[in-house]
């Protein structure tokens, strides 16, 4: 499933997101390591980033929501070139879900009832009982219900007014909002992640914020799934990125698998020998010897 990371440096002028590359076609399949770059741009101040039991659904979804956004009918005159535009959060929000929504209705409808000939998920619901009988019909509705995509979406971006936000897709299509927190995370190695972003601020400058991402995704690989590769991309209020080489990433897991070896501090040593839990389970332990 991967794992993919977006956070909020200090700085309101820019987001950094970081993902790994492995990439998975279903079980069937070996997954691939270095597969793709999981970070898209949507339009010109929004982007999209994935993780994936399938990467195959990924694709019709992000093609369907940048041509919602291309056709969409904006409230004041801008340029006609796309990527040049400025879109709402709620316009985004909306022009995801839809798509995910779409994706999961036809991967669900192909793989499950064209065979019976409906012509999509809306005919089944309504005409699937008196066609299909009591049984049959409940088994494909349990089957819908249950159906899992198995795509996650984080989608983060500037608005006209040049206000960050990020926010999750989940299965089937559910609106998760984390401005308000300003990180979040999607994946297999998203408690890690996670875990790592809470254990302390992410720092008052924007290299303090990336190391702290480069933090969490490298505390991330020990979950199931989650590739070595690193892809590190930070996006400005002007539409802007950047990107770090590899290079640069594998020498800072070097040092920061360096920070995670070093010796506890003294001062707490100290402190633990003298206190009563060890102090008793050290005379216990000589009585025992002697």
């Amino acid at each position: 499933m991967t794992v993919a990371i977006v956070v909020f440096p200090s700085s309101k002028d820019e987001i950094i997101s970081i993902s790994d590359a492995r990439l998975s076609y279903g079980e069937m399949i070996p997954a691939a390591d270095e597969g793709t770059m999981k970070n898209i741009k949507l339009a010109k101040k929004w982007s999209m980033m994935f993780a994936a039991e399938d990467s195959t659904a990924f694709t019709p979804v992000a093609d369907t929501v940048m041509e919602t956004l291309a056709t969409m009918k904006l409230e004041s005159p801008q340029t006609a070139k796309f990527l040049d535009r400025d879109f709402k959060l709620e316009a985004v929000m909306k022009a995801a879900q839809q798509a995910y929504e779409k994706e999961f209705n036809e991967r669900f409808f192909r793989d499950n009832l064209a065979r019976f000939g409906f012509a999509d998920i809306g005919e089944f619901r309504k005409s699937g009982y008196a066609e299909m009988g009591k049984d049959l019909y409940h088994e494909y509705s349990m089957k819908l219900a249950k159906f899992d995509l198995g795509l996650e979406l984080l989608v983060y971006g500037f608005d006209p007014m040049g206000i960050r936000s990020i926010f999750e897709v989940a299965n089937p299509g559910k609106i998760i909002n984390h401005t308000i927190r300003g990180y979040a995370a999607i994946g297999s190695g998203t408690l890690m992640a996670l875990a790592s972003l809470n254990k302390k601020p992410l720092g008052l400058t924007v290299p303090d914020a990336i190391y702290r991402t480069l933090d969490a995704k490298f505390s991330a690989e020990t979950a199931k799934d989650v590739g070595k590769t690193t892809h590190v991309i930070s996006l400005n209020k002007d539409g802007k990125n950047g990107f770090m080489i590899d290079d640069q990433v594998q020498k800072l897991h070097r040092i920061w698998e360096k920070d995670l070896a070093r010796s506890h501090p003294k001062a707490a040593i100290n402190i633990i020998e003298k206190c009563d839990l060890v102090t008793k389970a050290t005379s216990k332990a000589n009585d025992a010897s002697k």
